[in-house]
């Protein structure tokens, strides 16, 4: 079956004729491409505004820092300025307390010498003389060097030489040999004294015996009290 043919439909109305030249056309094109490029040069200019108006506002914050930071730092420079004869007292203060250290590290207590000379003598023994010379310095060696000072006692073993800082000699009397022998015990054993050593014993008329001898002296007679001058400074401030 053939069917109808269809009918051809055209639309109604006027016909479209473009009177318009292509150049007119052309025109148009540019005039909108040159708004589009005013438009974003608008923008562009009010980008790069922003960016200026950002950073001097930046600028303008650190030069009040900036000056408030040189008035803090006139005012300190002023008052270290008046704080100068301070720091110079201070530094003065600081040198005393060296020299102190220093001069007052070979006080040597005597008092400490003939206590414990006294506590070593036993009964039986009486001493008639003791000549002390101690060290103006105290020895700089490490522990268990021998000392090379002059004022070295004799020592009961010349090969093995005990650190001292100086000498005692001693003459005196005992009731026997066995209480000199006692004497020269005690004296090594109390600390501030070492190598004792008695080097003559006699015997006049009579049980009485006369002795002399020597023993060193450790560096247990320096007193050392101003070491640590900082905490005797606290302690005397704070009473």
């Amino acid at each position: 079956m053939i069917g109808s043919p269809k009918k051809q439909q055209f639309p109604i109305g006027l016909p479209v004729v473009n009177l318009l030249s292509p150049s007119v056309f052309e025109a148009m094109a540019a005039r909108t491409m040159r708004r589009r490029f005013v438009a974003a040069s608008l923008v562009l200019a009010l980008l790069v505004a922003g960016g200026w108006g950002v950073q001097h506002l930046r600028s303008v914050q650190a030069a009040k820092m900036l000056t408030v930071e040189q008035a803090e730092t006139a005012r300190l420079t002023a008052d270290s300025k008046e704080l100068a004869p301070v720091a110079a007292y201070v530094a003065e203060v600081a040198n005393q307390k060296t020299v102190v250290k220093k001069a007052m590290a070979n006080e040597a207590l005597m008092s400490r010498v003939l206590d414990d000379l006294r506590a070593a003598t036993p009964t039986g023994v009486r001493i008639e003389t003791a000549n002390a010379v101690i060290n103006g310095a105290q020895p700089a060696g490490k522990a268990g060097q021998a000392s090379t000072t002059a004022n070295v006692c004799p020592a009961p073993n010349p090969f093995v030489r005990q650190t001292s800082v100086g000498c005692i000699t001693l003459t005196g009397t005992a009731t026997s040999r066995a209480v000199v022998g006692q004497f020269v015990i005690k004296l090594g054993a109390g600390g501030v004294f070492v190598s004792p050593y008695v080097t003559t014993t006699s015997t006049a008329d009579g049980k009485q015996v006369t002795f002399s001898g020597s023993v060193s002296v450790s560096k247990k007679v320096y007193s050392n009290r101003y070491a640590d001058i900082d905490a005797l400074l606290a302690a005397a401030g704070g009473r």
